[in-house]
């Protein structure tokens, strides 16, 4: 006997089910339960349920319809396979074989246009994909024609068939060649009839005692069948979830009665005409609109000879989330059920009235995914504040895709700390956010088709179990990625390689290149003499030896498995390949090993299909790229749910078991419902629609009606409403405005004026640290202390104010070097040499591309080298300097590196007749007060100091160059001062002594002044302060700019405390004044083309 018990509330159904275990047992302990469920999370809530009622869930299966049903095939029949020849994986496999061989069919001609320029077969197995998926449908939802199709007969009563004319013979051919491999001809619309006749004269004793059906929303027509032959055998229970207490299977939604009502008008008078329209009830437009899926199912049990069991509970309380179930069950709008009058739906009479403190529902309007879950913390904890009896169990929350917003959810929920803490579990993850390892997994699949960029391939080593095998320990990375960096490794196994990608086959960049140049810098340390054309890196020494012979061994390894992978070969043979790889890169014994027992299943998948002859073909490495990354991505969905406190996850069907919150995020226009890119060549669309047909636009409806009425005590909606550029309006998901509007049409306020969606509806600031979120008397405040800024002391905590200078007792001898960078960079002195605090400054990621353009740092060391070659009269080894790969490839390099020679060119010529006597370098132990100068002049030629650089001329190097002038005097070194740039020249003429040592000792009063303060002194800006009087000019050089290069406000040490310069401006021209006045008077500047 089929028995249906129908309930509003799924805790009453689940009641129910605990009542029928207890009080009507099986009749034997080792016998199984056996109860239907549509998904792992209702059977999770099941489990959970038993376990606390009965005190133990034991000896109950909780199957999927279809696998439950399958083995009933298997039971029933004779010589039924453990699975279908005809599933969408084994009819895939098979019509790749086949279809190739249609395609001179006429009928076949669009598939043959489409699988043109197809030499890796991708789309020819993707096109196989599609069409199985699309006979699958069939079988389950349209058997009618595949039995026709079986009978030779194309044409189909309901559809026409020309739409894809190739179908009806394709099915066959796929028929046949299934019989030739000597495969089981069954397939779901075969044996359906079978099956219903075997059960008829079934021996009960042979079927499960009790079958139960717990939570489906939806059925095809073939299963309710087989379950209505398995009632008059034995006992099945369909515990069913009504939302509503009266017949609803006729009703329509408010568009399909104007689109009747437009129809009729266009038709003649008949007396009919009227009790037709009548006959349409819109009921609830909610209800009416969400609910189609399980309209029809309702509609598909009630056609049933069944004994229907009601337990339904009306105890509604006021809150308006309460009174919109009620509508439900009752079937009514605004409190009316089922009115015939159109105008009541339309009218504003009647509306229900709902308290203006009710927030049992509650819309939160965002800028962002980051912002929606910052505010749900917030609202959440509110929660847990106005009710003790709350507790995070009693919480789910769900999103169209919680891939999307895990990030955001680790962010705000995992940083969450004391009491702010709410415990928290995300389910629904994708294997490749799950488990890493897997992902390194398919990126080694894809060796053929990867570019072998730097940073790809160190990634893959980082990878513990790669590591381990390897034997590759943590602090080896940083000394191998320094190596590459040096020898400008980027991307390309070879020469050869770079050919694959339609480019030039230049050596250079590649890995190739660059692990000779390390390899042969161990065998000469001659950066200068080549060896095949090939010049040494000489950076490896030592045992350092072992760390690059791993990185060989590693890259060896993979293009060799990369030619393996290339090589087209038989699923049986590629499954093998593949086994190898895990053995060669992977280590069994590291913790993460366990998650390779995953690919041991997509492998065996694989070479199941060799083994039952669906595929005895060749397969193309792009192809086994493809599967394995599909493969893996099945068989990581995780769907665990229910498995922490405040649940995260995927909004699924059959998931709405009931909860006191729900939450809904991201309920954004393109995002829900979701949309699914419709096959061109299915037919079930373009045909009559059945009951127990699937639609994804309706199952996310009903998804999201199962929500609402899941929720018990309060229902949150969150979606993005506004840009987080321009605060441009957007609008958010279909179901919400048609929420919103509902509510305005059936509810109000006791103030008229007052629309109940502006009033539910609470838009949130773009940032975090608007003060208004911490208004105590702001809906939305916020509690997270990260952002607050106390208002009543703003000044404090916003405006730099004056610190007391340290008492630092200075050395008495001072190095000369530190001197200079003390006073030149007193900012960074300060807090490195007296707080000890070093700032990690950001360094831009290496890019895993060859340099098009030369950097500034790159070409400032490469004029250097080329002013010094030329110095000392050397030949420049340009093809060494191109082997570096830190110049463009091809002759691009060539032509630069001779700009920058004869960029260095006058400034040589300049130099060379000055430097050649040089002196020898000359200590110094200069008193200056109390202080003592300690260093050496290493720059003397002649009667000159000279100091060059393969730059132009800046401040700093003015500064330094007079204060080792001023050395130079008071060590009694009567000098002339020569600081050399790329175009001009600075001297300083020699000055008394007794000058220089006054200079000094303004400077060394200064350098004590930097180790106590942060001092207002920055060198180039006050510099041109003093040579050009123009605020403007220096600000210049404070603030930098797009064509003015790097400013020194942008110093990550000076923008601790100076950030504007006209707050310090006052200071700065006073120091400036005493320190760089002389030096821009004394100093004498001449460009070359004057001398």
């Amino acid at each position: 006997m089929l028995h249906i018990i129908q309930s509003n509330r799924m805790e009453v159904l689940q009641a129910q089910f605990h009542t029928l275990l207890k009080s009507a047992p099986l009749s034997s302990p080792f016998s199984k339960e056996v109860v239907l469920v549509q998904s792992p999370g209702m059977s999770q809530w099941l489990k959970i349920g038993l376990s606390e009622a009965l005190g133990i869930a034991a000896q109950v299966d909780f199957p999927l319809p279809s696998s439950f049903i399958w083995r009933l095939y298997q039971q029933f029949l004779p010589d039924v396979p453990s699975e279908s020849p005809y599933n969408k994986p084994n009819m895939t496999w098979k019509l790749v074989s086949i279809l190739p061989t249609c395609l001179d069919d006429p009928r076949y001609v669009q598939l043959q246009q489409y699988l043109q320029q197809d030499a890796d077969g991708l789309k020819l197995f993707a096109l196989c994909e599609k069409i199985a998926d699309v006979y699958d449908q069939y079988l389950m939802y349209r058997p009618h024609w595949i039995a026709k199709w079986d009978s030779s007969i194309d044409e189909l009563d309901d559809v026409d068939v020309t739409i894809a004319p190739w179908q009806p013979d394709l099915w066959r051919r796929l028929v046949k060649h299934t019989q030739a491999l000597g495969q089981s001809d069954y397939h779901r619309a075969n044996m359906h009839q079978l099956l219903v006749t075997a059960l008829e004269d079934a021996d009960p004793s042979t079927l499960p005692e009790r079958i139960c059906i717990f939570g489906l929303s939806a059925m095809p027509s073939s299963q309710l069948e087989i379950f209505q032959a398995l009632a008059k055998k034995t006992t099945v229970l369909l515990f069913f979830c009504n939302p509503s207490e009266h017949y609803w299977g006729d009703l329509v939604d408010e568009k399909t009665q104007a689109k009747i009502a437009v129809k009729y008008a266009k038709m003649p008078q008949v007396e009919a005409q009227l009790a037709q329209q009548e006959y349409y009830f819109v009921g609830n437009p909610l209800l009416s609109s969400w609910g189609k899926l399980g309209r029809d199912y309702f509609e598909q049990l009630v056609q049933v000879d069944a004994q229907w069991i009601d337990g339904f509970m009306d105890d509604f309380d006021d809150t308006l989330l309460s009174k919109i179930q009620q509508e439900f069950f009752q079937l009514a709008f605004k409190g009316k059920s089922l009115t015939p009058d159109k105008q009541w739906f339309i009218s504003e009479q009647g509306k229900l009235p709902i308290a203006l403190n009710d927030k049992s529902i509650q819309l939160q309007d965002c800028h962002t995914p980051l912002r929606e879950v910052e505010c749900l913390h917030d609202h959440l904890l509110r929660l847990f504040h106005a009710d003790s009896s709350l507790t995070p169990k009693d919480i789910i929350v769900m999103m169209p895709d919680v891939g999307a917003y895990s990030p955001y959810i680790e962010a705000v929920f995992g940083a969450a700390s004391g009491e702010r803490f709410i415990p928290y579990a995300l389910a629904d993850l994708s294997i490749e956010q799950e488990k890493p390892i897997l992902s390194s997994f398919v990126s080694l699949v894809n060796l053929p088709f990867s570019r072998f960029g730097v940073s790809d391939i160190l990634d893959l080593l980082a990878v513990t179990p790669i590591a381990c095998k390897f034997k590759v320990e943590e602090q080896e990375f940083s000394q191998l990625k320094f190596w590459l960096e040096q020898v400008g490794v980027k991307w390309g196994l070879d020469a050869e390689h770079k050919l694959d990608h339609d480019l030039p086959a230049l050596s250079l960049n590649t890995w190739k290149h660059g692990l000779n140049r390390l390899l042969l810098g161990i065998a000469s340390s001659n950066e200068q003499h080549d060896f095949n054309d090939i010049y040494p890196a000489d950076l490896v020494e030592g045992m350092a030896v072992n760390s690059l012979s791993k990185l060989l061994h590693f890259v060896s390894m993979l293009a060799a498995f990369k030619q393996k992978l290339n090589q087209q070969a038989r699923l049986s043979d590629k499954a093998q390949l593949l086994r190898q790889m895990v053995e060669q890169f992977y280590d069994a014994q590291t913790e993460q090993s366990w998650d390779l027992l995953t690919l041991e299943r997509v492998i065996d998948d694989l070479q199941k299909h060799d083994d039952n002859l669906d595929m005895q073909s060749p397969v193309s490495a792009r192809v086994l790229s493809y599967l394995v990354k599909q493969g893996v991505q099945e068989k990581g969905v995780g769907q665990r749910f229910l498995v922490g406190p405040v649940n995260f996850c995927t909004l699924m069907p059959m998931r709405a078991v009931p909860f006191k919150v729900v939450c809904l995020l991201g309920l954004n226009d393109a995002d829900y419902p979701r949309t699914v890119q419709p096959i061109g060549f299915d037919l079930v669309p373009h045909s009559k629609r059945q009951k127990g047909d699937r639609s994804r636009k309706f199952d996310d409806r009903y998804l999201f009606l199962e929500a609402l009425l899941s929720a018990r005590e309060h229902l949150y909606l969150s979606y993005i409403g506004r840009s987080c550029f321009n605060n441009e309006l957007q609008m958010p998901s279909i179901l919400v405005s048609e929420l919103m509007e509902y509510i305005d049409r059936s509810f109000c306020y006791s103030d008229p004026k007052l629309k109940p969606s502006e009033q539910l509806l609470q838009q949130a600031s773009l940032q975090p640290f608007n003060a208004k979120n911490y208004d105590a008397h702001n809906a939305l405040q916020s509690f997270n202390p990260i952002w607050l800024i106390d208002e009543e002391v703003p000044e404090q905590l916003l405006e730099p104010t004056s610190a007391t200078a340290l008492e630092i007792d200075c050395d008495h001898e001072i190095d000369i070097a530190q001197f200079m960078f003390t006073v030149l960079n007193p900012q960074k002195a300060f807090y490195t040499q007296t707080l000890g605090l070093k700032l990690h400054e950001q360094a831009l990621s290496d890019k895993d591309e060859e340099p098009f353009i030369l950097d500034t740092l790159e070409r400032y060391f490469y004029l250097g080298e080329l002013l010094e070659s030329q110095l000392r009269g050397e030949t420049v080894n340009l093809k060494q300097m191109v082997q570096r790969g830190n110049l463009p490839q091809a002759a691009v390099g060539e032509i630069q590196l001779a700009k920058m020679q004869q960029r260095v060119q006058p400034m040589a010529e300049q130099l060379q007749t000055h430097i050649q006597q040089r002196k020898e370098p000359v200590e110094v132990r200069l008193k200056v007060g109390e202080k003592t100068l300690l260093g050496w002049l290493d720059k003397l030629y002649d009667d000159k100091q000279i100091f060059y650089r393969s730059a132009s001329i800046k401040a700093k190097d003015k500064v330094k160059g007079f204060l080792m002038h001023c050395v130079a005097q008071c060590a009694e070194q009567s000098v002339h001062t020569h600081i050399y740039g790329l175009d001009e020249r600075v001297s300083f003429a020699p000055i008394e002594p007794k000058t220089a040592r006054q200079h000094l000792a303004n400077w060394l009063d200064f350098y004590q002044q930097c180790l106590a303060q942060p001092m207002p002194f920055f060198v180039s800006t006050a510099y041109e302060l003093i040579a050009t009087g123009d605020i403007n000019k220096a600000a210049t050089k404070f603030n930098g700019g797009q064509y003015i290069g790097f400013g020194e406000s942008e110093d990550p040490y000076v923008a601790l405390n100076f950030s504007n310069l006209d707050d310090v401006i006052a200071p700065l021209q006073a120091i400036s004044d005493r320190l760089l006045a002389d030096i821009v008077e004394l100093a004498q500047e001449q460009r070359y083309a004057d001398a």
